[in-house]
């Protein structure tokens, strides 16, 4: 794997001093495609683990604040560190806190005091490190005018850091997350995790290829109560109905999803002949060379990047298996990844035909190896 460090230094500085890599197509889906310059989508392509943020909850009053508070801090065994560095022992010191805050809660019956935030990290992650980005995400995204706490986790399969934020700020004004700020808290708190030696990504599913995780919120509490759910039945027939018709269409969002997976590879694959053009102005046989290699590696996640699977295709794929995986229309896909290898085996060539041996054996190795991998591994025709 190719590395994003001192290689490629000059490569993706430019790009984040706001230069735009390729941004592809619009491919009439509503014309919104991921703004992710070329540093996101290497990130991607390299299929790092996903940074997990999630408000958890959102604490009305001071005795369901006073709860939440004294769940993270384990009944008092456990430390909590405020927004001034502070640290907090035992539940006598949590509930001081607590009366503190609540001298500003409103009266109001369904206010929102207190936001309640946790981010899990993967298994393995050095805890020292995942503390300290915490610590420097929390003190960016809120210090300047939300008290708040935290306190770390380690007593369950994956390491975790629960956030309690004070609503009300320091300006008199409620805190009102909008639907975007998790998805930005969290590619925020990506950042401090790599600068912290911790590789995440925090890119959108679709640009993942990666569908809906989750069912709506209002059908999970319907199936986590087992009660009957209408709409699953009727989705069950309609499965049936259309597993069985041999004239059975893509629905109406079924098609977005595709021409939105589409535009994404056509994205990919074209930041990649960027990167290839990038590359020949390069002085630097290593700079060169990772270069290269980035571009092998956008160009191969083009190509085999999932297409998501609905609902509705994991029903028909139950009833009849071959039905499992939707179909994309790759052609615009499989000629600019062609570009992209007439690209790099003529870099491969040009570093054959110089006289440095080592430099030559270094190209066809880190390049021919790359581009072989994937002809033996696509997968574009499904």
């Amino acid at each position: 794997m190719a590395t994003t460090s001192n290689e490629t230094v000059g490569l993706l500085d430019e790009d984040r001093r706001g230069r735009r890599s390729a941004q592809g197509k619009d491919i009439s889906v509503g014309g919104r495609a991921w703004k992710g310059h070329l540093g996101d989508r290497i990130l991607v392509a390299r299929k790092l683990p996903q940074a997990v943020l999630k408000i958890s909850s959102h604490n009305t009053g001071k005795d369901r604040v006073r709860a939440r508070l004294r769940y993270i801090s384990r009944q008092g065994t456990q430390s909590l560190e405020t927004d001034e560095g502070v640290t907090l022992d035992g539940l006598d010191e949590v509930d001081a806190l607590v009366e503190n805050w609540a001298a500003d809660f409103p009266e109001r019956k369904n206010s929102r005091d207190a936001m309640s935030l946790v981010i899990s990290l993967p298994a393995g992650t050095d805890k020292k490190a995942a503390t300290d980005a915490a610590r420097e995400f929390f003190a960016e995204a809120f210090s300047e005018n939300h008290e708040y706490v935290f306190a770390a986790h380690d007593d369950t399969d994956n390491f975790h850091i629960h956030l309690v934020v004070k609503s009300r700020g320091r300006d008199g004004k409620p805190m009102r997350p909008s639907r975007r700020d998790p998805q930005l808290w969290r590619q925020a708190f990506a950042e401090k995790a790599r600068a912290h030696g911790i590789e995440l990504d925090a890119s959108p599913r679709f640009a993942r290829g990666e569908g809906r995780r989750t069912p709506p919120r209002a059908v999970f509490e319907m199936r986590r109560r087992s009660e009957h759910i209408r709409v699953d039945e009727s989705a069950a027939k309609e499965a049936v109905r259309r597993a069985m018709n041999p004239k059975d269409r893509a629905s109406r969002s079924e098609s977005v999803i595709r021409k939105i997976n589409r535009r994404e590879r056509v994205i990919f694959a074209e930041q990649a002949i960027e990167v290839v053009k990038q590359a020949k102005t390069l002085k630097d046989d290593g700079q060169r060379l990772a270069a290269l290699e980035i571009a092998s590696e956008l160009a191969s996640f083009a190509e085999g990047m999932p297409v998501p699977r609905s609902r509705m295709d994991r029903m028909k794929s139950a009833i009849k298996p071959e039905l499992g995986q939707p179909k994309v229309d790759v052609k615009e896909v499989r000629r600019l990844v062609k570009q992209v290898e007439r690209g790099l085996r003529g870099q491969v060539l040009t570093f054959e035909s110089r006289n440095d041996q080592r430099v030559a054996i270094a190209a066809r190795v880190r390049l021919s190896n790359v581009i072989g991998e994937r002809d033996r591994t696509r997968d574009i025709d499904r």
